[in-house]
């Protein structure tokens, strides 16, 4: 791939945010949150108003239920997650962010706004809208053929 490639630039600006990401959260936390309990922590807030059990993040998550289960285990250990039964069924569990997960989101929250500020430095804005206006187009162009 060459250097003057879109996809080599997008792979490469893709490296280099996560790096950032990860940098700045071990900086701050030695023991921070995985990728994934971040995706369980954004579904458990979008259907907050809903129960959510763990078959429910088996299937959105595309994940086996030996290792959902494993890492619900350990963000109920790390205070994340608590499981409670339901009276309708005591084989299943419903699962409950805690505040100490609520108290994560917030900080993830801040940390995205602090490194989109880096990323937008030196930018113009006339630049930044032809940014938005090109990757908006990518994204329809991949979507082609895909619906």
């Amino acid at each position: 791939m060459s250097k003057d490639s879109i996809l080599f630039e997008l792979k490469e600006i893709n490296r280099l945010m996560i790096k950032k990401i990860i940098y700045d959260t071990k900086k701050e936390n030695p023991s921070p949150l995985s990728p994934v309990q971040v995706k369980i922590i954004n579904y458990l807030l979008e259907h907050r108003k809903e129960r959510v059990y763990q078959r429910d993040l088996e299937n959105v998550l595309n994940i086996r239920r030996s290792t959902i289960s494993g890492i619900l285990q350990t963000m109920e250990k790390n205070n994340i997650i608590r499981r409670v039964e339901v009276a309708e069924d005591a084989r299943i569990k419903q699962i409950i962010l805690t505040e100490v997960a609520l108290k994560k989101d917030k900080e993830m929250k801040k940390r995205f706004q602090e490194i989109e500020k880096i990323i937008r430095k030196k930018i113009s804005k006339k630049d930044l809208e032809t940014f938005l206006q090109v990757t908006t187009q990518i994204k329809e162009n991949l979507k082609e053929g895909n619906d």
